[in-house]
């Protein structure tokens, strides 16, 4: 039995190893791809083995499993991509000003009298301990995740993120506990070592990446659908001698496929008979057409401009669905 799941809470490679790991550990689980890019997961399984079990096996490591509604696709989820937007632009306005009061003094930017670290430092030390804390609030997930991956023996990238944005606002409140007990001359040292700006930058920053990759992710997403839909849904292939016209995705390895003018290739494979010239602009870009005789091969996704071509499906893999707003589903 194969299926296919959609995957949620992975943020690198590390994640998606780690539910690799967890499924393979299944009994009956014979094959396991997960993909970050798309966020999904392929699974071919056995009794005792059942989706159910794969899904608490994913669950167990950390991280969710489901599996799409009959009838529909794995649709690209664009919320997470709106909120991280959100956070990344309220995160900017409050790391900013932190940003500006921490370090303004020490490049010749002004700053108010009742927050200057010599004539104020309570004031200048609360208010920047104030702001760290405020994006560290409105980036939680980093802590929440990342911890969980530390108690799981699974760290991430997350977890890195926490221990050190954690590490400097640690550092930095004790700071601030140590210059009240301390007072005087004691608090206006103390307040030019607290890296609270050091905290929130670390997670603006990582945010502001985690917003740029999946911009690259859906980008490559787009790319991937817009190759599948150079593959045919149809082939015509020779069976006991006799030509039939069978569905793309029904495509065995060593099938023999007949193509003809105008017919695009469904597999790669080898060229066994014929000749022809192959438009291959829509994969390498050359501008004219290639001539194919037996022994050269082909790739899907290929245009026959001219002649008669009989080849040999050497990789064929399921075909590659296409929805409106969807995502592609991988090939095996």
């Amino acid at each position: 039995m194969k299926a296919e799941f959609r995957v949620t809470g992975m943020s690198c490679a590390s994640c998606a190893a780690h539910v690799e790991n967890a499924v393979r550990g299944v009994e009956g689980v014979s094959s396991v791809v997960v993909s970050l890019l798309t966020d999904s997961m392929q699974v071919e399984f056995d009794l005792p083995a059942t989706e159910e079990r794969i899904v608490s096996a994913v669950g167990r490591a950390g991280y969710g499993a489901s599996l799409p509604e009959p009838g529909k696709e794995l649709t690209f989820d664009d919320a997470p991509r709106r909120s991280g937007g959100r956070r990344l632009l309220i995160s900017a306005l409050f790391t900013l000003p932190l940003f500006w009061l921490a370090m303004g003094h020490m490049i010749g930017l002004p700053i108010p009298p009742f927050l200057s670290p010599h004539v104020h430092p309570y004031a200048f030390m609360a208010v920047q301990m104030a702001l760290a804390y405020a994006v560290a609030v409105i980036n939680s997930r980093f802590f929440t995740g990342g911890f969980l991956a530390l108690i799981r023996r699974a760290p991430n990238m997350d977890s890195l993120v926490m221990l050190g944005s954690g590490a400097s606002l640690l550092h930095g409140t004790v700071t601030f506990v140590l210059a009240l007990l301390g007072g005087g001359e004691k608090a206006v040292e103390l307040s030019m070592a607290l890296y609270f700006d050091a905290a929130a930058m670390i997670l603006t920053l990582v945010s502001l990446g985690k917003l740029l990759e999946g911009r690259a992710k859906r980008k490559t997403t787009a790319a991937i659908r817009a190759l599948t839909a150079l593959s045919p849904d149809t082939a015509t292939v020779l069976r006991d001698g006799n030509p039939i016209v069978i569905p793309t995705g029904e495509l065995a390895v060593g099938d023999v496929v007949i193509l003809r003018v105008g017919d695009r290739v469904p597999a790669d494979g080898t060229v066994i008979s014929g000749n022809g010239c192959c438009d291959e602009s829509s994969l390498t870009g050359e501008s004219r057409p290639i001539d194919k005789a037996p022994g050269d091969t082909l790739a899907t996704g290929c245009l026959l401009s001219d002649g008669y071509l009989e080849m040999r499906a050497d990789r064929v893999g399921r075909r590659l669905r296409r929805g409106s707003g969807g995502r592609c589903r991988g090939c095996r």
